[in-house]
């Protein structure tokens, strides 16, 4: 049996949801901003999950993305936390267990209408049936702003990285860089005058990474993937 479940999700607006029973499967969502750091604009919306009378492993799948230019997303499910290229993991649940499968939407200054659609069933038990869950974002466009047009100027690659990111931002002004993780925590700041700066991430986990640049009252933000 198969359960669909949909969230509406926006900058302005909550979502509505529906749900029937199964033996695993989504029960309710709720919109929420847990999570954010307050120097990275990103928006969460969490799913919850339970398990059927049985331990076993189960695995999501993205089945459906449909993201507007330069806006990404990440699932985090009770294993870990994945990047915006990661389509499908398997984890582990106990019998009769609840958890918050998470959907985060990272708009960077963009706009636009996404969508994200998974899957999840139970690995080595088709029987047991399918259960899935739409995430739907709408990020309004607005007047360009002082913040967008900096944003511009704000280079921060290579993406993937495998050693080595440079931050490299067009001024020369005492600034400070911090790069904190899809969760929030913040991994490296500095405070520089320097146009460029080299950051060692050979050590970092896998995974998405926002770079956020504070130039006086200014806020600028971009993300890259760790491989």
């Amino acid at each position: 049996m198969i359960r669909r479940l949909t969230l509406i999700f926006a900058v302005f607006a909550l979502g509505l949801i529906t749900a029937q029973a199964q033996n695993f499967g989504f029960d309710k969502l709720n919109t929420d901003t847990a999570h954010a750091h307050p120097d990275v604009f990103q928006k969460a919306t969490y799913a919850d999950f339970h398990s059927d009378n049985d331990t076993g492993t189960y695995r999501w799948v993205r089945v459906n993305k449909n993201l507007s230019n330069g806006i990404t997303s990440a699932i985090c499910d009770n294993n870990t936390c994945y990047g915006p290229d990661d389509d499908s993991a398997q984890f582990f649940m106990e019998a009769m267990d609840t958890f918050s499968m998470i959907c985060y939407f990272y708009p960077a200054g963009n706009c636009g209408q996404n969508d994200i659609e998974l899957k999840v069933y139970k690995v080595n038990d088709p029987g047991a049936g399918e259960s899935y869950v739409t995430y739907h974002s709408y990020m309004w466009c607005v007047a360009a702003s002082v913040t967008e047009v900096k944003a511009k100027e704000l280079k921060v690659g290579p993406s993937p990285a495998n050693d080595f990111i440079h931050v490299n931002y067009g001024s020369a002004n005492a600034k400070n860089i911090r790069i904190v993780d899809v969760l929030g925590n913040v991994i490296f700041e500095k405070s520089t005058t320097k146009v460029s700066t080299r950051v060692d991430v050979s050590r970092w986990s896998k995974g998405l990474y926002f770079v956020t640049v504070q130039d006086g009252s200014t806020t600028i933000n971009k993300s890259f993937v760790k491989k």
